[in-house]
């Protein structure tokens, strides 16, 4: 960071993956790394991609950027996975309050799991057992992370 950046509220990670399974689970973790490389988490998200469904009256925007993503979680809301096949999925990663020092640096974790705070219900786990995971980040599939910066001088 090239300044002291204040970041309070939820996050959104736009993932686009595919797996080789017939369902999977996303973990995305944000640490604050210090120069040093300590690196101190300051939240998570887990996301089961069958369930990546968003409704887009019910999440939150900032500056008409989606920043939290509100997931149905019914049966009607499942998606199909279908292997190999890349896909958006968007994934919630709860608020917090946190400043990164200048001279810092964020570190975004992505993972299949993120035990012991969450295990994926257990069909979406036999589902997505053996299944490899392929994160995409190119111009075609960009990934991204939302984060909500308050300006430093609204600290005071």
């Amino acid at each position: 960071m090239e300044e002291d950046y204040y970041i309070n509220g939820p996050m959104q990670a736009d993932i686009w993956m595919a797996t080789t399974a017939s369902d999977a689970s996303l973990s995305v973790r944000i640490s604050d790394v210090s120069p040093s490389g300590a690196a101190v988490p300051l939240s998570n998200g887990l996301q089961a991609v069958s369930f990546r469904k968003v409704d887009e009256s019910r999440s939150r925007k900032l500056d008409g950027q989606s920043i939290q993503p509100w997931h149905p979680f019914t049966a009607d809301s499942v998606l199909p996975v279908t292997p190999n096949e890349p896909v958006l999925v968007p994934v919630e990663i709860f608020t917090t309050s946190a400043v990164v020092a200048k001279g810092h640096s964020l570190r975004v974790s992505i993972g299949p799991s993120n035990l012991p705070q969450g295990i994926p219900s257990l069909p979406t786990l036999l589902q997505s057992l053996l299944g490899t995971i392929t994160i995409y980040n190119d111009a075609k599939h960009p990934s991204s992370l939302v984060l909500p910066i308050v300006p430093p001088d609204e600290l005071l």
